[in-house]
């Protein structure tokens, strides 16, 4: 029961502190309650009861009226679920004692997010009402503190027209409602899945009080002139992951704004009231400090909340002395002793641990500590004299055999990255058969499975990668070989899926060909089979009907165009089972609509019997009044009760399961019932532009929220598993209705534009490798780079110009050698920079510079980096010429007169 009290006091000194100081580190999620509020309202009271003790007796009178003013507060706000509302008995009571012997009562009017201060001056009632909380937009826009004016409204009421019969009644009814119930179009508004709905994270419009109400009031009275009070106030809106924001208490500004107001209402002067007001904030929060003394707050608390109050007593005046600031000043010096004690016990802590090591030192004996015994040695050591010979076997057994892919009609395994001795040799093997056999293997399985087919090429594909990519980094031309073994399978794979789903055809592939210009392939055969590869792919493109981009099947999606939504249209399997998600939708919407009804009339039932009701009150002794009072306890009132669970009643929204456009629908059930063969072809051929090619995302990678269509509860019934480990698929940032912080609804505000709502996900494709939604690719040079040779150190000037891409086939312009004679590497002469420099200039020419060279070289052929920028220009493949598998870079080797020239040359430069 101690240990629950304590926890109780933590808790409710948090609070306080977090309200009132605004320190740093705030809650990112609501933390308000009746008990917190409350708890609020009393500390403020008893601060104001002691406060009394520490003034002048010319200050009495205001701190008195303050006093009674919150004491009012606590007994007319009554618990009401979660939060709080106007007990309508209590303040009949109030509002009759305001009549007879004055007073004033502030109220909380919840659910219209206003505060009510009504009071008796002379011989009328002052009712006025203002905003307490600002809209979330003002408090993000403003830079610096909001400059806001209270009350906003006023009305004056003669008292005997406020005690004609049904007044009182009538307006403590009215406000007590207003508290409890939410009112309609006061909210913001979000629209969502194209219908608007009431935004629960913002603060309300108080228009029911201050305008509804007001104009009410102004039949019986007249608007009132009144005192004016400006506040700077502080305010913070901060939600992560949470059903409501954190923000500064309503109650709290209830609170200042009344204290203040009847501080300089009743003080001698102005100014008085106003110095009055600083002395008292500044004493409220020293109690509130010394409070975190008594719970142990943190220390870092602790040093702000003095700090803070500190700034406070800057402003106020470091020359004002009273009893009350003497008072705070004393709880600032306990405060920084028991920070000063807290610092010096950590320091203690952490040097003990350092002693006790240092300690460890004066034991130590170097010479035994530093002998060191290696059993494990010495009986190796001892076995070599007791080795016998072993007679050798005449016959010869290898450890290890070359893999061999003899096989025509089954894929070979991909290499076994363990065996690193002789994983290149593996890697040829599987290389060979990919050259040799991979076009038998696939002329054998076109009459059979082709989900089977494109589902064994993309495991293949992946885990080749895998291995090769890392046993042939910073290898140019495997990597070269690499790259054209694997778009060898995919073209297997992509021809499957085609004669599978000639459908397909209608869409271009994706691949860009120009990176295939940087391939390093030294042999004509090797040429040839890029030349395959390339007119494949243009063939693939002629016969694109849609002249859709390469990436349409991977970004289309809920459009007439996409893949998706023709298929849904052919095929029978997805028709039916959209009908059966359709039916089961319609079905659940009328057993949610028969619900709405049920809990409206159980809601009008219990307001009925609380309207016919009357509150129970209870006689106890009141200390401060020194009698018996009759005191009102909701939480055993039996018509308070019915309130209380009218008020909690809730319902559940019903969202539409699918979207309302009907392309985004037919995609939709298209993803719930992949179809093997597409979905297999698919994660292949996204994982070669992926992770082969090195394509890019487009646009940042960062979400507050994902929610996959293959876990959406009203959906993932229906979701067939066919693809493995899928990394392509639907996704929705948006939040589906059902998990957003508008459900439930309260029943008193549901209806069925409220509770029966469309879809709200709004689905796109997604990478759930890389966490990004898949909008737009862009080309990377890592291909590029990956097959060209790295020059050796000291003649990194020169890579720049064995570097071309397909954007600079030509490298860069010839002038950019001259240009560049400064960067001429160490150990070179500038004559050999800028012959070596201009050999790759111009895809067309590169042989005949190399033919000049050999016949009156400028540059030495024994040095490395020569070496490589001639391997670099002789095997990189260049741009593509028609469908010959010489390249226009090489065609010039064609020629029988350059051909016998380029062998003299290379005679007479190597002898």
């Amino acid at each position: 029961m101690a240990i629950r009290q304590a926890q109780d006091a933590a808790m409710e000194a948090s609070y306080l502190v977090r309200h009132v100081f605004l320190p740093p580190q705030l809650p990112q999620s609501d933390d308000s309650s009746h008990g917190n509020e409350m708890a609020l309202v009393q500390c403020a009271h008893d601060a104001l009861v002691r406060f009394r003790s520490h003034i002048s007796e010319s200050q009495q009178e205001p701190v008195t009226l303050a006093t009674g003013l919150l004491r009012n507060m606590l007994s007319v706000h009554k618990p009401l679920g979660e939060s709080s509302a106007v007990d309508e008995g209590e303040f009949v009571k109030i509002l009759c004692q305001l009549y007879d012997s004055g007073g004033a009562v502030a109220l909380h009017v919840r659910e219209q997010n206003a505060g009510v201060i009504i009071s008796r001056v002379d011989s009328s009632l002052h009712v006025e009402a203002f905003e307490l909380s600002p809209s979330n937009e003002a408090v993000i826009k403003i830079k610096g503190r909001l400059r806001r004016t209270f009350p906003g409204t006023a009305v004056s009421i003669r008292l005997e027209n406020a005690r004609e019969t049904g007044f009182t009644t009538t307006l403590a009814a009215t406000l007590s409602k207003m508290s409890a119930q939410s009112s309609i179009d006061t909210k913001h508004k979000a629209k969502k899945a194209g219908q608007l709905q009431d935004e629960n994270r913002d603060t309300t419009h108080p228009k029911m009080v201050t305008e509804l109400l007001n104009a009410y009031l102004l039949v019986v009275g007249q608007p009132a002139a009144c005192d004016r009070i400006w506040k700077n106030t502080r305010e913070e809106v901060l939600w992560q992951d949470a059903r409501l924001p954190w923000r500064r208490s309503p109650m709290w500004m209830l609170i200042r704004v009344v204290i203040q107001l009847t501080f300089i209402r009743s003080a001698e002067s102005s100014q008085s009231g106003v110095n009055l007001y600083k002395s008292f904030v500044a004493f409220l929060m020293a109690e509130i400090l010394q409070k975190g003394l008594d719970v142990g707050l943190h220390p870092d608390m602790l040093y702000s909340m003095t700090a803070k109050l500190s700034r406070r007593l800057t402003k106020i005046g470091f020359e004002t002395h009273t009893r009350a600031l003497e008072y705070v000043r004393a709880k600032m010096r306990i405060a920084n002793r028991t920070l000063s004690k807290s610092w010096s016990a950590i320091q203690a802590q952490n040097s003990a641990g350092l002693s006790v090591e240092f300690s460890r030192l004066k034991t130590m004996d170097f010479s035994q500590d530093t002998v060191v015994a290696l059993p494990d040695l010495e009986a190796f050591l001892n076995s070599l004299e007791t080795r016998k010979s072993v007679q050798n076997s005449r016959e010869f057994t290898p450890s290890w055999k070359l893999v061999k892919h003899d096989d025509d009609f089954s894929l070979p395994r991909s290499p076994d990255p363990s065996d690193k001795d002789h994983l290149q040799l593996n890697l040829a093997a599987f290389e060979s058969w990919v050259e040799m056999k991979l076009g038998l293997w696939v002329a054998s399985q076109r009459a059979q499975d082709y989900a089977a087919t494109c589902s064994q090429l993309r495991h293949l594909i992946e885990g080749y990668h895998c291995v090769a990519s890392s046993e042939y980094d910073g290898n140019p031309e495997s990597t070269s070989i690499m790259l054209l073994t694997i778009l060898e399978l995919w073209v297997a794979c992509d021809k499957a899926a085609v004669h599978a789903y000639p459908l397909l055809e209608d869409y271009g592939t994706g691949i860009p060909s120009g990176l295939f210009q940087n391939l390093l392939l030294p042999s004509r055969k090797q040429m040839e089979r890029l030349s395959q590869l390339e007119q494949y792919l243009a063939n693939r493109y002629r016969n694109c009907k849609l002249r859709c981009s390469g990436l349409h099947v991977y970004t289309s999606f809920g459009s007439p165009d996409s893949f998706s939504a023709r298929y849904f249209d052919q095929s029978d399997r997805h028709q039916t089972l959209l009908a059966v998600i359709e039916a089961k939708a319609t079905a659940d919407r009328e057993e949610k609509r028969r619900e709405l009804a049920s809990l409206k009339f159980t809601y009008q039932s219990l307001m009925s019997q609380y309207d016919r009701g009357k509150c129970i009150y209870t006689n106890i002794w009141d200390g401060y009044e020194g009698a018996f009072v009759e005191r009102h306890f909701p939480g055993r009132c039996s018509r308070c009760l019915c309130q209380d669970e009218a008020e909690s009643l809730h319902i559940d929204v019903h969202e539409w399961p699918l979207p309302r456009d009907g392309w985004q629908k037919k995609s939709v059930v298209f993803e719930l019932a992949l179809s093997q063969t597409f979905g297999y072809w698919r994660e292949a051929s996204f994982y070669v532009l992926m992770d082969v090619l090195k394509l890019q995302h487009g646009g940042l990678g960062q979400f507050d929220s994902l929610y996959p269509l293959l876990t959406y509860n009203a959906l993932r019934r229906y979701a067939e598993t066919n693809v493995s480990m899928q990394r392509v698929g639907l996704l929705s940032e948006t939040k589906p209705n059902v998990v957003v912080h508008r459900n439930p609804v309260p029943v008193v505000s549901a209806n069925e534009s409220n509770v029966l709502l469309n879809n709200g996900l709004q689905f796109e494709y997604f990478d759930d490798e890389r966490s990004h939604f898949i909008r737009d690719f862009h080309l990377t040079d890592d291909i590029p780079l990956g097959c060209t040779y790295s020059l050796p150190s000291g003649s990194e000037s020169l890579q720049k110009f064995i570097y071309r891409p397909a954007s600079e086939p030509d490298g860069p312009p010839p002038n950019s050698v001259i240009a560049s004679q400064s960067a001429c590497p160490r150990g070179m002469t500038v004559e050999e920079y800028k012959a070596l420099g201009s050999i790759p200039l111009g895809h067309k020419i590169q042989w005949q510079n190399i033919l000049v060279q050999l016949f009156s070289p400028s540059v030495d052929f024994k040095k490395w980096e020569v070496a490589l920028t001639i391997w670099q220009c002789i095997h990189q493949a260049g741009p593509e010429r028609s469908s010959l598998a010489s390249r226009a870079a090489h065609d010039i080797c064609e020629d029988e007169r350059f051909a016998g020239q380029l062998l003299e040359g290379i005679r007479d430069a190597t002898h």
